[in-house]
């Protein structure tokens, strides 16, 4: 989903004062804001850009907050990029932040053939909860927050750790700090990390704020409120790899790795 096209889409067509719906969250549900509205607002002149603006509803229309395209588009971007498509998770495996992320490299394996003991170079990466290190072939993708009524969940995180001030406390994870710092240092398996610091309760975490609301709201606007939904659910945010018995709990299909063996 290219984000960014959409958005441009949206302010190619719309005329200045166009009104849109507006999505809000409280905790870690989303819901239509009935007391805001999304107003585009076309560029005047020359050297000015498309906004779109939040505003009270009714007589009062005060301005909450404005946002300009060029700001959108950069989001925009940003979560297409982490997109990795609905119907299974390979590119995933192409990209190289998430392979560096999550450890995938060669590694030697023992095989015991009669009674001769060889290595044999494998492409491995370790299960993500216990830590094991496996063949790529031996490990499945599966989500971090669950597809089964965890749309929202997935939406609010992902617009959390993309740092962009959407939520009222900005990921402190290492995949949101490695996002915010343009860094790609390896993640700790759950088996021997600390974990993020938790000062703040889910509400705080998962509550937008006036600027994630405007851009949630865009991202609908362009395209729908499910097609969020999927590319946050299917973002690189949240997948994660898990050996099988890590993975016996989820009840989501399993993806197979097994072609980055043929890379």
């Amino acid at each position: 989903m290219n984000f960014e096209t959409k958005i441009k889409s949206l302010c190619t067509l719309s005329m200045d004062g166009r009104k849109f719906p507006v999505y809000n969250s409280n905790g870690a549900q989303i819901y239509e804001e009935r007391n805001a509205t999304l107003v585009f607002l076309k560029s005047k002149g020359m050297f000015g850009m498309d906004q779109f603006q939040l505003r009270a509803a009714g007589h009062d229309a005060r301005k909450i907050f404005t946002i300009k395209f060029d700001d959108l588009a950069k989001i925009g971007k940003d979560l297409g990029n982490a997109y990795m498509t609905i119907n299974g998770y390979r590119r995933v495996l192409d990209d190289p932040y998430w392979q560096q992320f999550f450890h995938v490299r060669e590694r030697d394996f023992t095989y015991i053939e009669g009674d001769a003991t060889k290595a044999r170079p494998r492409a491995s990466l370790p299960c993500f909860q216990c830590g094991l290190v496996l063949p790529a072939d031996l490990i499945t993708i599966d989500h971090s927050k669950p597809q089964a009524g965890g749309g929202d969940h997935a939406v609010l995180k992902v617009l959390r750790n993309l740092n962009y001030d959407l939520t009222h406390h900005p990921g402190v994870g290492q995949l949101a700090t490695a996002h915010r710092d343009g860094t790609s240092a390896p993640l700790h398996t759950k088996a021997g990390r600390n974990s993020a610091p938790m000062h703040e309760g889910k509400a705080e975490r998962y509550t937008l704020t006036d600027k994630g609301i405007t851009v949630l709201s865009v991202l609908a606007a362009a395209t729908s409120l499910n097609q969020v939904y999927d590319a946050c659910m299917h973002s690189a945010f949240n997948l994660r790899p898990y050996c099988s018995k890590c993975n016996t709990a989820k009840s989501n299909a399993m993806q197979d790795l097994s072609m980055v063996n043929d890379a």
